[in-house]
């Protein structure tokens, strides 16, 4: 069993990231980031301004977006994500308040791991990221460290 590192959460929504902090916490998960638009989330990815030292922004084990954002949508982030091969090994969650059929396909077509209509509830919320984390912490992953050489 694996551990897990960083969890990046793209949301803009203020209400929605207090409900994430407040899911995290219940879960015992301490080690997140919440970013709050799209750029944040490419830059973050890419390691560039800000994120810039992977000690203190390490490279994020699982990304959790939402689709609807300022500056780059979700969309806009998935479609760089398939550009860029370092962060393709990461496991993309999307957590959108859309349940339209051609925004769970177009995520999936990007490349998305898995979509997820967000709960209403702190208890609904807190059992999908304890699955998820559950999940992608038993599960085999490849290296999530762009400089990882493998060997």
């Amino acid at each position: 069993m694996g551990t897990l590192r960083r969890i990046l959460v793209a949301e803009d929504n203020e209400a929605e990231a207090f409900l994430y902090q407040r899911a995290f916490q219940k879960i015992g998960i301490a080690d997140y980031l919440i970013v709050t638009d799209g750029e944040q989330t490419i830059d973050y990815l890419s390691g560039a301004g800000k994120f810039s030292d992977r000690n203190v922004h390490p490279f994020p084990h699982w990304l959790l977006l939402d689709i609807k954002m300022p500056r780059k949508t979700g969309f806009d982030v998935l479609h760089w994500i398939t550009e860029h091969p370092a962060c393709k090994v990461v496991p993309t969650i999307v957590m959108s308040n859309s349940n339209q059929t051609n925004d769970v396909s177009r995520a999936y077509e990007l490349c998305a791991n898995a979509f997820f209509t967000k709960p209403t509830r702190l208890q609904e919320l807190v059992d999908i990221l304890a699955l998820i984390h559950h999940f992608w912490t038993i599960a085999q992953c490849p290296p999530t460290d762009p400089l990882h050489k493998g060997g």
